[in-house]
């Protein structure tokens, strides 16, 4: 991902509108540094998938995710669901990320730790690419039980799709 002559989604500066990319973060004094946002990914283990659904309203499910350093790895039931169908009709997405909230009562206000990826994600069709996508989702939720849990759901027989969200754009905030 951080190869030389490759510009990395979390880099704050990959963020220019006028590049065609995304805009930049309205108060940047809340900014956290790509190593802050990657971390949070790295720890948390929930998220929002928003997607373009049906008759263009946005969607968006929550669902358990891992993030291996490169991609966010993700799974759902294989078949005809509102997420998949959008996802082959239009591959942008946007995860979100909320690891700390809470209401500041006295101040009326929120205090939050969020990121947010925007990026293309792809359904795995590949029986072994989606083995090891499930098997490093598996050792990220639950490391202890990984193995017991890939003899169970392993998705070359079961009835899941795995996805790889391959990130554009990274932005985490503080408020």
């Amino acid at each position: 991902m951080n190869k030389e002559n490759e510009r990395s989604p979390l880099d704050p500066a990959n963020a220019s509108p006028a590049e065609g990319g995304f805009r930049p973060m309205r108060r940047a004094e809340g900014l956290m540094s790509p190593g802050e946002a990657e971390a949070a990914l790295r720890e948390e283990n929930w998220g929002v998938l928003s997607v373009h659904g049906d008759a263009g309203y946005p969607y968006g499910v929550p669902m358990n995710y891992r993030w291996d350093g490169e991609c966010l790895i993700l799974h759902c039931t294989s078949g005809n669901s509102h997420r998949l169908d959008s996802i082959r009709r239009d591959p942008r997405v946007c995860f979100t990320v909320v690891p700390e909230h809470r209401l500041d009562r006295e101040n009326w206000t929120e205090i939050y730790t969020s990121v947010i990826v925007f990026g293309t994600a792809e359904i795995v069709t590949d029986p072994e690419e989606m083995y090891l996508a499930m098997a490093s989702f598996m050792r990220g939720l639950s490391p202890e039980k990984a193995e017991e849990a890939m003899s169970v759901c392993d998705p070359r027989t079961a009835r899941m799709a795995m996805l790889r969200i391959r990130p554009q754009s990274i932005t985490g905030k503080r408020h």
